[in-house]
């Protein structure tokens, strides 16, 4: 009896033992699978700040190209006002040598008739 007892605790010994390598295996193989997890968050991580700072210079971009149009239409409605200003001040002056024109030649035409 004692050497069945003996010889049972070493079967279980050996179970136990087998057991105990496929859980460490198994331990191993969810340790991996953890490590590579990780990774992929570093790696998301990473891309994730990659993509914010080329939003963020997109942005920049974006802003920079807004301020510029703003500026050039600013001018281009500066030049506008300064044209008209120059297009009034001609009109002026022409309605002026017209009216001129037609003062001279009513100065004429009563010369004539006198």
């Amino acid at each position: 009896k004692l050497s069945e007892g003996a010889s049972n605790s070493m079967q279980r010994l050996k179970t136990l033992e087998r057991e105990k390598s496929a859980v460490a295996a198994e331990l191993e193989e969810k340790k991996a699978a953890l490590d590579s997890l990780q990774q992929q968050v570093e790696n998301a991580a990473v891309t994730h700040d990659e993509l914010r700072n080329e939003l963020a210079l997109s942005q920049a971009e974006v802003d920079s190209i807004t301020q510029s149009m703003s500026s050039k239409d600013d001018a281009y409605k500066s030049e506008v006002i300064a044209l008209k200003g120059v297009i009034d001040s001609k009109e002026k002056a022409l309605k002026g040598l017209l009216n001129k024109v037609d003062q001279i030649r009513s100065e004429k035409t009563a010369a004539e008739a006198e």
